[in-house]
């Protein structure tokens, strides 16, 4: 009963318990671009510390056009580490560089909590 309990419950309660604000996006970089006709989409999110510890991880996620998504993360040991790296991927992924996918990029986007997204 306690393990099914457990599972059940965690899908109730994502990552905030009672009325603590929980982020509806953690979104920090995004940029979107052209590529073959085809409009593609980043999304760098802010790096996040693994609930575990000491390990900092970071999602990146891109979408080609309507059906093709991708999804990556990078971990470390800090968080300036991994949004390097994060950064790093993305700009390899649409085959441009660092400064110009920062450049063309909407960074810091403010976070919403879940109650302001229903």
């Amino acid at each position: 009963m306690g393990r099914r309990y457990a599972v059940r419950r965690r899908a109730q309660l994502p990552t905030g318990v009672g009325k603590r604000s929980v982020p509806a996006t953690t979104e920090l970089v995004t940029h979107e671009t052209i590529i073959d006709g085809l409009t593609v989409s980043v999304v760098i999110e802010r790096p996040e510390i693994d609930h575990g510890g000491g390990i900092w991880r970071c999602r990146i996620r891109v979408a080609r056009g309507d059906t093709r998504r991708e999804q990556s993360q990078v971990v470390g040991i800090s968080s300036q580490e991994v949004l390097g790296q994060a950064i790093d991927l993305a700009a390899g992924r649409l085959g441009i560089s660092r400064s110009d996918l920062l450049a063309g990029a909407s960074v810091g986007a403010p976070i919403r909590t879940a109650e302001q997204s229903r």
